[in-house]
């Protein structure tokens, strides 16, 4: 059981550790990361059912509805291509609740958390050079500076809670 989605746990050659670069695609709205988003769904971030056979599959379970499902799966098959190319190391499972773990205790397992936020999402998508192997030169370019100029629309605007908190105050 992972109680966190957000922290990169399980198998998958590359799916996990490529996680933090293709959550860009897979939650691309402001409010897919952090409050409220992957942080509260509480169901592993990627699962393989434990059953084997015909029916053997992963599952990829943070893709937000607004997501491309072109770009999501442009970028999981890309990842999970490499991680077998390049012969990556498979994690073993984690079978425990993180959600409940402390972060010296995260640490101590290698346990690390997704992207807290769209612009730290786009900083890894846009450092890992498979986001432009999988989406393209053209696509690549155009989806940082889509998700760039809404970050910064975001980022600068007035929300409702900052004027009830504030207003009165100043």
């Amino acid at each position: 059981y992972t109680g966190n989605p957000r922290a990169r746990v399980g198998p998958g050659a590359n799916e996990i550790q490529a996680a933090d670069s293709w959550i860009a695609v897979m939650s691309p709205e402001v409010g897919a990361l952090g409050q409220g988003g992957l942080q509260g769904k509480g169901s592993a971030l990627v699962r393989i059912p434990a059953a084997r056979g015909a029916s053997t599959r992963v599952e990829v379970r943070c893709p937000d509805p607004a997501c491309n499902p072109y770009l999501a799966f442009a970028m999981m098959l890309s990842c999970g291509l490499d991680g077998i190319v390049n012969k990556l190391p498979v994690r073993a499972s984690t079978d425990v609740d993180i959600f409940e773990m402390t972060p010296a205790e995260k640490a101590a397992q290698g346990i690390d958390s997704l992207p807290a936020n769209l612009e730290e999402a786009i900083n890894e998508f846009e450092a890992n050079p498979i986001s432009t192997q999988a989406l393209g030169e053209h696509i690549f370019t155009k989806y940082v500076a889509a998700k760039r100029a809404e970050w910064d629309e975001y980022r600068i605007a007035v929300t409702d809670w900052e004027l009830e908190k504030y207003l009165a105050i100043y």
